[in-house]
């Protein structure tokens, strides 16, 4: 399943920003969840830059390791069920 991040910041190109960069990994749950929501809703993520690229999901991914993970699964979950988005599991899909 084609897969993009929720917690993770994107370069021009649509990959993901390295981890080197301070500002890599998306630690707001409330930006997390915009992100997600600009994904599933609007087929885009917002670059490093602000500019908006193209990207196809199928799947979500948030780091479970990640600071607020915990917080930020939960924002992502009840955000993109305000937008009227399905949350469904995996297995249904693919």
């Amino acid at each position: 399943a084609a897969e993009a991040f929720c917690d993770r910041v994107y370069e021009v190109d649509g990959t993901l920003r390295n981890r080197s960069h301070p500002d890599a990994v998306i630690e707001d749950p409330e930006r997390a969840a915009k992100q997600a929501v600009d994904i599933v809703v609007h087929g885009h993520v917002r670059a490093v830059n602000g500019v908006a690229i193209g990207v196809h999901a199928q799947s979500l991914c948030v780091h479970g390791d990640s600071k607020n993970a915990v917080e930020t699964a939960a924002a992502i979950r009840a955000a993109l069920k305000r937008s009227g988005a399905d949350v469904v599991p995996l297995a249904t899909i693919v």
